[in-house]
């Protein structure tokens, strides 16, 4: 009996596109300065994007624009644009993925100017280029040590399990910060045909088994496949310690927005129409 190897080890990174470097910055610093989490990899210019990223518990939850030049904000809507997988050995995960018959493309490797201005890798990815994945921009990366160093908040760390121990440490520091955030519960992803969608799924995530339309992929966030108009990344819910004292700080904040049961949102016109809510 042949033993079904797992490709992924579980949601890395989920990127949210904004409009303009002002954009970026806004929703970077309400994350980083008034909701409390901690910095992962504070806003750069690469040239072709511009970008920065927060530790959510579990993952980070990162802004890109690719519109580098225009530095003021807008309120023009932002959308969940990606989601990156960090697989169990990149190659192997390749060579895994393939067997599935589940196509890639190699996207290249990013690099950085060191001191001496010699380029070096810091990462490369490959993305899936058929559905139900090309419709949420869903690739896998690996990092280099230099990833660490030269971009994130953690330059000693040497490899990602390095970099999430670090972060998990400051997020237990503030107890959550003022939200008490936990980590990121799940992601909902959209799909015009549910079946479908399952099928195209489960051959990614095998042997994991869902629990109705949802898979607990590792240690990240879950992934919750729902019907819609559109196949796209719709929502994240993030789990917190206490809906009350989440809902006071919110409330005098001006960011409390939809209160449905057990849930409550953010104000979506305080973070360009994105859907992100807190779950106890």
């Amino acid at each position: 009996m042949n033993c079904v190897v797992k490709a992924v080890k579980r949601i890395d990174q989920i990127y949210c596109q904004m409009e303009s470097v002002g954009d970026v910055n806004k929703l970077y610093y309400l994350f980083a300065n008034t909701l409390g989490f901690p910095e992962a990899w504070p806003p750069t210019d690469k040239k072709s994007y511009y970008g920065g990223g927060v530790y959510t518990g579990n993952t980070w939850l990162k802004w890109t624009t690719f519109n580098t030049k225009t530095y003021q904000m807008t309120d023009k809507p932002a959308k969940f644009r990606s989601i990156s997988l960090e697989p169990r050995g990149y190659e192997q995960c390749l060579k895994e993925l393939e067997k599935r018959g589940i196509k890639m493309e190699y996207d290249g490797a990013a690099t950085i100017a060191d001191k001496s201005g010699r380029e070096q890798e810091w990462a490369r990815d490959s993305s899936f280029t058929g559905s139900p994945f090309k419709e949420v921009n869903l690739f896998v990366c690996k990092y280099t040590p230099v990833a660490f160093s030269a971009l994130t908040t953690t330059p000693d760390a040497k490899n990602l399990e390095e970099h999430y121990e670090a972060m998990g440490k400051r997020l237990d520091a503030v107890y959550g910060g003022p939200l008490g955030v936990r980590y990121v519960k799940e992601v909902e992803v959209g799909v015009t045909n549910l079946v479908r969608g399952m099928a195209g799924w489960q051959a990614l995530l095998n042997p994991i088994k869902p629990a109705g339309e949802v898979w607990k992929v590792g240690n990240g966030p879950a992934l919750r496949l729902t019907r819609g108009e559109e196949s796209c990344i719709k929502s994240i819910s993030v789990r917190i310690k206490s809906l009350r004292r989440a809902k006071k700080f919110l409330k005098m904040n001006g960011l409390l927005g939809e209160e449905r049961g057990d849930t409550l949102s953010l104000r979506r016109d305080k973070v360009n129409g994105l859907d992100i809510r807190f779950v106890k």
